[in-house]
């Protein structure tokens, strides 16, 4: 533990300066063998209760608190606590008021010097020496500080106190989660698709398609294409189109499945009412309705002349027979 500032006079620390003190401290009591009372301090470096504490301390350092209880003196004593660095502490006789005898246990630091009346001789096993023997010295031993009913009591309501708020935290139903001063973000509804009347100010043309992709409804310049709109109404779309571009219709129509795709763009080759073929950028969105799924947004393109030879188609069969028709 670091380093903390010393609140003891003459080398005995107070019941009060162990209480509010930054140090850890502790009383032990000999009669039970157990830990009676732990500063907040000691809580806190322990992370222990009392009860937890006194199991927690090794056997040698509950044999030597003990014979220290037993003849009545004080002295230093090392704490060492498994997975922790060594604790040099000073036990003090304490009189409890009960009767009982027992040690008050503090902390303390290599700067630490404590009185010589209080040092405490090293131990030998032999018995204690008897009142009578002591009296033969003529040195009385050195009076042991006690322990008040009043600061007992104040310990012991302290610790009731502190059970009481735990008990009432756990007891306590968790609290909803408080309600966010700003209005909740609302999901915002899917916008309806634009009028066809502004899709011509871009598109030539625009084919409203059933879900299996036949003409319901068409809008524009039909005959930018040599068509007229009649013409092309119940059209199965796929009818306009060559086998390559079929399939880029299809699989334009399968992008249009993802939820994040909005619209898929390609160039297709749409054949005209003359019969041959002609380029234009085509755009297929979803337009949901009561008979449309889709537009087919188409721009006609007007290419050089080579790549009107190279790419030069006829109608399709189908197509063409339904001219003739």
């Amino acid at each position: 533990m670091a380093k903390r500032p010393h609140t003891i006079a003459a080398g005995q620390p107070s019941l009060p300066d162990l209480l509010f003190s930054p140090r850890a401290a502790f009383i032990w009591n000999g009669a039970r063998n157990a830990v009676a009372w732990m500063n907040p301090a000691a809580r806190a470096s322990f992370e222990l209760r009392a009860e937890d504490f006194s199991e927690a301390l090794p056997k040698r350092f509950v044999r030597q608190l003990a014979r220290l209880t037993e003849a009545g003196i004080g002295g230093s004593v090392r704490l060492k606590l498994s997975g922790r660095p060594p604790l040099d502490c000073f036990a003090e006789v304490l009189h409890l008021a009960d009767g009982e005898k027992g040690l008050v246990v503090a902390e303390t630091d290599e700067d630490f010097r404590p009185h010589p009346a209080l040092t405490a001789p090293k131990l030998s096993r032999k018995p204690a020496r008897s009142k009578k023997s002591r009296a033969k010295t003529g040195a009385p031993p050195p009076p042991a500080p006690s322990l008040t009913e009043a600061e007992m009591s104040a310990f012991k309501a302290l610790g009731r106190k502190m059970k009481r708020l735990c008990a009432e935290k756990q007891s306590r139903p968790a609290e909803p989660p408080a309600e966010p001063s700003f209005p909740p973000i609302r999901a915002e509804t899917p916008a309806s698709p634009p009028p066809a009347e502004s899709l011509l100010q871009v598109f030539d043309l625009v084919l409203f398609l059933g879900s299996d992709l036949d003409v319901v409804r068409v809008s524009g310049r039909a005959a930018r294409f040599g068509w007229k709109k009649a013409e092309l109404h119940g059209m199965p779309v796929l009818d306009l189109l060559a086998d390559a571009d079929r399939a880029i219709l299809r699989r334009m129509s399968r992008r249009l499945a993802s939820p994040r795709t909005r619209t898929a763009s390609e160039t297709l080759w749409i054949a005209t009412g003359d019969g041959p073929t002609l380029p234009c950028r085509a755009a297929l969105c979803r337009w949901p309705g009561e008979r449309t799924a889709y537009a087919l947004l188409l721009l006609a393109l007007d290419p050089p002349q080579r790549l009107k030879r190279s790419r030069a188609r006829a109608a399709p069969i189908s197509l063409a027979a339904r001219r003739a028709a």
